[in-house]
């Protein structure tokens, strides 16, 4: 490849590989301190997720457009490496200081819990949304640095974007690993912060021999390769910029609004551990790597729309297929592989890689293919190549909001994680056939049916498929009979009753957790808790109780006459509703007029 400037051939490539890395450090650690500072519930961890991304595909869309006509690239990402390092560092010392200091004051100012929520979680998602601006206009910006005349685009985003992608699953591994735990989370935020900023002197030290080497470039530009980006401009037909924008918009939004299902679905089935979900989340990107890669190795296809329809249709069989899977992962693989052994490597790492590999790796690979086939076809030669990936990444990242939120507040809460899955399947065939209408008859016809018939028999299956119930693996193994399920943003919970009729015992759990079994021992322990101040001597006219779980230990408080008020803390609020099943240890204190 030829190097515009004297900076060093290995030096590019090395910088987009910090790039990734930290950009995953910065996103782990945040969602861990915000966590701490505004709670650590899916509604908090969703809304941080989509700051993040608005943030960065803003970024790509601004900087993209703006590389390369007034101000050379390097000077470009110069200024956003800088920025990156300086914004971040003073999120994060405002996120782990500034917002706890904040909920102090306005609560004593006289602000509710709910008033000061509204005050100091836009704060915290602006702290995050500016730092994360900057990082969006790297990738588009040192693609366009990268780029050579006579490569083809795509192959040459693929290429960037596989790099950044091995980055970003490195830096989440050993931030999740790792980092944090070796050197603790103020150092390795700072760590992240360094590369951003080695990067920015880096930059600079190689600055360009001359002033404006991309405008002095494009004055040597022959007669014939100006007519070459001419015809290259007229082929991005409206057809194509249709497939490009459709195709990057849904991946986006049907990987991400999966991602969010996926966790959900694992975290019932699976050991509730930061490794297992680290694991499953890395899958997810070495997916998205080996995809951009694959299309960078130049076995990919000629860029055309009927292609991104083609990915569309062959995703939305594979989520289809996964889905399946997620249905019987205990049968499939828990209980063969894992037996009545209490091996904690099958369980903690094994048992989640394999489920992720089947279920997640094919459609997350799929997706990396179709991200720089997006670029490719909005892109008619290298000298717009930083503009058409921050417009691709735009598109994608609008689409990486929306399908968290949607699956988080709406679709598990209406439909249920399982039927989320084969929703957005359907989604993936309804852009297919949206691709399908603009593209030439000839190319698209069969694709167009075939579309339409999967579309229609997914929207009748979602329509008419009974519910798709996503148990505890104990419930399959000890065929325990269901006596109440249902989901919620917070989580799934589920009444079991073990075999033996009416008199059997009760089980309650929230996702894999146990919340509290009938049994005798389970009993005693929780109800001498709620006792034990009483019996210490205590006046308790106004109780807190954190977690109802089935209220038992509420009902024993209750059972002093001096309680005036109880007010309870649950973080899955419909718990509440499976209390009646166990009247005859709680005494139905659901009920009880003091009880908020």
């Amino acid at each position: 490849m030829k190097n515009r400037s004297s900076i060093p051939n290995y030096l590019l490539p090395v910088l987009v590989f910090f790039a990734g890395f930290s950009f995953l450090v910065y996103e782990v650690s945040w969602v861990r301190m915000l966590a701490l500072a505004i709670g650590a519930t899916v509604k908090s961890g969703t809304l941080v997720l989509m700051a993040f991304m608005a943030g960065a595909g803003t970024g790509a869309w601004i900087w993209g457009g703006m590389a390369g006509k007034k101000v050379p690239h390097q000077k470009i990402l110069t200024i956003l490496f800088l920025l990156t390092g300086l914004t971040a560092l003073a999120a994060s010392l405002l996120i782990q200081s500034g917002i706890p200091a904040l909920y102090g004051k306005l609560a004593s100012a006289g602000f509710t819990v709910s008033s000061a929520d509204g005050v100091v979680v836009p704060l915290s998602l602006l702290l995050m949304f500016v730092p994360a601006f900057f990082m969006g206009g790297v990738l588009p910006v040192i693609t366009g640095m990268i780029a050579c005349s006579g490569q083809n685009p795509g192959k040459t985003i693929g290429k960037v974007y596989a790099l950044e992608t091995i980055g970003s699953t490195i830096g989440g591994l050993a931030t999740g690993f790792l980092l944090i735990r070796l050197t603790g989370q103020q150092n390795t935020l700072l760590l992240a912060i360094f590369l951003n900023l080695i990067s920015a002197l880096l930059l600079w030290i190689f600055r360009f021999q001359s002033e404006s080497p991309i405008r002095e470039e494009k004055a040597d530009i022959t007669s014939a390769a100006k007519s070459s980006k001419e015809k290259n401009a007229r082929d991005i037909s409206a057809g194509s910029k249709t497939a490009a924008l459709t195709g990057t918009f849904m991946f986006g939004f049907a990987m991400m609004g999966l991602q969010v299902v996926w966790f959900r679905i694992f975290r019932i089935y699976m050991t509730n551990t930061s490794y297992t979900f680290s694991l499953i989340a890395s899958v997810v990107i070495l997916g998205v790597f080996a995809g951009s890669r694959f299309y960078a190795s130049g076995r990919a296809k000629k860029a055309e729309s009927d292609i991104m329809a083609v990915l569309l249709l062959i995703t939305a069989g594979v989520v289809v297929a996964g889905g399946g899977i997620l249905l019987k992962i205990p049968e499939l693989i828990m209980f063969p592989l894992a037996g009545d052994k209490d091996a904690y490597f099958m369980r903690i790492i094994v048992i989640p890689a394999i489920s992720a590999l089947l279920v997640i790796f094919s459609a997350t690979f799929l997706s990396g293919y179709g991200f720089p086939l997006a670029c490719a076809l909005v892109t008619g030669d290298n000298s717009g190549i930083s503009r058409g990936m921050g417009r691709i990444l735009f598109y994608n990242t609008l689409g990486s909001v929306a399908g968290p939120f949607l699956a988080a507040f709406v679709l598990i809460p209406l439909l249920g994680a399982g039927r989320s899955v084969f929703f957005f399947a359907f989604s993936l065939m309804g852009a297919a056939w949206l691709i399908t209408r603009k593209s030439a008859p000839a190319k698209a016809g069969g694709l167009k049916y075939i579309a339409i018939a999967g579309s229609s028999a997914l929207l009748i299956f979602l329509i008419a498929a009974p519910e798709l119930k996503i148990l505890p693996p104990s419930f399959t193994r000890f065929n325990r009979e269901i006596m109440e399920y249902r989901e919620s943003v917070e989580g799934t919970w589920v009444v079991g009753r073990e075999p033996g009729g009416k008199g059997a015992a009760l089980a309650t759990y929230v996702n894999n957790s146990a919340v509290i079994g009938s049994s005798y021992d389970a009993i005693k322990v929780v109800k001498m808790v709620g006792h034990l101040p009483f019996y210490a001597g205590l006046e308790c006219k106004n109780v807190l109780v954190v977690g109802f779980g089935i209220g038992v230990t509420t009902s024993a408080i209750a059972s002093h006459p001096e309680v005036e008020s109880i007010d309870c803390i649950e973080l899955v609020a419909g718990l509440k509703d499976a209390a009646h099943y166990y009247g005859g240890l709680n005494n139905n204190v659901q009920n009880d007029r003091r009880l908020k």
